[in-house]
C-alpha cells in the first residue's frame, strides 16, 4: 500500500478507517472513536486510543492519570498522555491488536458490518488542507484488520 487513497474512493475501493470516514464501520473502528474496549490485562478504556496512549506511557503515569485516561476520550486521552515521554515497545502492536479484537467481539454492529465487509481498511486522515496522509504508525492496524476479517469470516461460515 505505497499510493495515498484518495478520500473519494471511500467505500468503492477500500473503507476508511477515521472519524470522517463514509461508511459507519470505517467511523467505528479507529481508536479515537468513542467505542469501549476491554483488554484482559489493563481492563476497561471508553476508547482504543485511551489504551494506545496508556501503553506508550505505562512506565510513568500515575494513578490518577491512568484512571483519566480509562475514561477520556481519545483527543482527551492524547492530551493526558502529551505531558509524558513515551516509551515504545515491541508489544504495543499485540496489545492493540487484542484491545480491537475485543471490541468488534464485543459490539454486534460493528461485528456484523466488519465481517460483511470487503474493501480493504485503509487507516488515514484528511488535514485541512486536503492532504491525506496514512500514518506509518497505523498501516500495520489496517493491513491486519483484513487479516482478521478473513479469520473471522472463516469462522462464522464454520457455524452457518
Amino acid at each position: 500500500m505505497s499510493d495515498l487513497p484518495d478520500p473519494k474512493m471511500d467505500n468503492i475501493d477500500h473503507i476508511r478507517i477515521d472519524l470522517n470516514a463514509t461508511t459507519r464501520l470505517g467511523r467505528l473502528l479507529p481508536l479515537l472513536a468513542d467505542v469501549k474496549v476491554t483488554h484482559p490485562k489493563f481492563g476497561v478504556f471508553r476508547t482504543g486510543q485511551g489504551l494506545w496512549e496508556y501503553l506508550k506511557i505505562s512506565d510513568t503515569i500515575t494513578k490518577r492519570d491512568l484512571e483519566n485516561l480509562r475514561v477520556a476520550s481519545g483527543f482527551e486521552a492524547k492530551k493526558i498522555s502529551g505531558s509524558y515521554q513515551a516509551r515504545w515497545n515491541k508489544a504495543l502492536k499485540d496489545e492493540i491488536k487484542v484491545a480491537m479484537r475485543s471490541k468488534i467481539d464485543d459490539n454486534i454492529e460493528i461485528f456484523l458490518e466488519f465481517v460483511r465487509s470487503e474493501l480493504p481498511f485503509r487507516y488515514y486522515h484528511r488535514l485541512r488542507n486536503l492532504k491525506v496522509i496514512e500514518p506509518s504508525e497505523t498501516v500495520w492496524l489496517a493491513e491486519w484488520l483484513c487479516e482478521l476479517r478473513d479469520e473471522l469470516k472463516k469462522e462464522v461460515s464454520k457455524v452457518q
